[in-house]
């Protein structure tokens, strides 16, 4: 089943960017599998969806690839679940963390 494609629009500057890596995405992948621009934005997003979603998260390999994993079969229920967890007294220091390093992004 085919996926259903939207539109967005970037700010010129971040697409120059994302095309930018190109090279190193070719290169870390070993071959050119990605065919369009359109294709290398998705990927670098998707990256991107698996950093927001494991970068607040204690570092243990097993529980986000399982986080991942959960996400990828249920995106909305999971992202809610984490943020909730995240905003317990006990994981203000995972949200500091994270909060410090996705700063520069801004």
């Amino acid at each position: 089943m085919a996926t259903k494609k939207i539109r967005i629009t970037l700010d010129r500057e971040v697409v120059n960017k994302a095309l930018a890596l190109k090279p190193l995405i070719n290169t870390v992948i070993g071959e050119e599998i990605l065919k369009t621009d359109e294709d290398y934005i998705e990927f670098i997003l998707t990256l991107g969806i698996d950093k927001v979603l494991t970068d607040p998260l204690p570092d243990n390999k097993l529980l986000r690839e399982t986080i991942k994993a959960m996400f990828r079969k249920n995106p909305k229920f999971v992202a809610e679940f984490i943020a909730e967890t995240l905003k317990k007294a006990e994981q203000k220091e995972l949200v500091e963390k994270s909060r410090k390093e996705w700063k520069i992004y801004m």
